[in-house]
């Protein structure tokens, strides 16, 4: 059973032709999303202010699931960010993730992305960057 999370001013894009997504929040949105993500269960909709450039698509949600013994896995079906993996897998994903939105300096994004050996990630799972969005931030446009 998913619990619905109110509404963000999250940005959530996608390139279907690369496979990368992008989840673009407030600090404060990002530790919201740790805390989601770490509760293993959850449905955030997203508010995708703008354009999705350099992407070709919005994505209107994501969805986080606990999988028993399964790594963690970020893939889109159905305009959906999936994340799915087993409890301690998902608690390391949402530790990184608060870094980066409680991180003193000024770090702006954070990459989630397989490479040989990975210790939480699937193979399978798609490059995701999270992004720091301050509220100054214009929206992504054409120039």
């Amino acid at each position: 059973m998913f619990h619905l999370c109110r509404s963000f001013r999250m940005n959530i894009r996608h390139s279907s032709r690369t496979g990368e997504t992008e989840v673009e929040g407030t600090r404060l949105e990002l530790i919201e999303l740790a805390a989601k993500i770490a509760q293993k269960t959850s449905e955030m909709q997203a508010t995708n202010v703008g354009l999705p450039k350099p992407y070709d698509q919005f994505l209107r949600s994501i969805i986080i699931d606990e999988i028993p013994n399964a790594r963690v896995s970020l893939s889109v079906s159905n305009n959906v960010l999936k994340i799915v993996g087993d409890r301690a897998r998902l608690e390391i994903l949402a530790e990184n993730l608060l870094g980066l939105a409680k991180s003193e300096t000024q770090e702006e994004h954070l990459h989630i992305e397989h490479f040989p050996d990975h210790f939480y990630l699937d193979p399978g799972s798609l490059p995701t960057v999270f992004s720091v969005l301050h509220l100054s931030n214009k929206p992504k446009s054409d120039s």
